[in-house]
């Protein structure tokens, strides 16, 4: 699903850049009337690294690459590390 996905491409992005790391996902949903608004995608991250926020750009530029979650068009990803 679209945690997979997520989680899967963050991961190749993170390798594509020589960085090691740990990845785990949750996914939850908003619902309306019975509609999904919103999926929310929690990255969360232990790393070795010092540089935070680079890691949390590459993880969002590879989140990105999710062809679930681009058609899907209303998912909202957080990263914690």
């Amino acid at each position: 699903g679209v945690g997979g996905c997520t989680i899967i491409n963050a991961g190749r992005e993170l390798e594509k850049n020589g960085i090691k790391a740990d990845l785990r996902c949750e996914v939850s949903a908003i619902k309306e009337d019975n509609l999904i608004k919103k999926v929310i995608v929690k990255i969360f991250v232990k790393v070795d690294a010092e540089d935070k926020e680079k890691i949390k750009e590459l993880i969002i530029n590879g989140a990105d690459k999710c062809i679930i979650s681009k058609s899907i068009g209303f998912v909202e990803k957080e990263v914690i590390i």
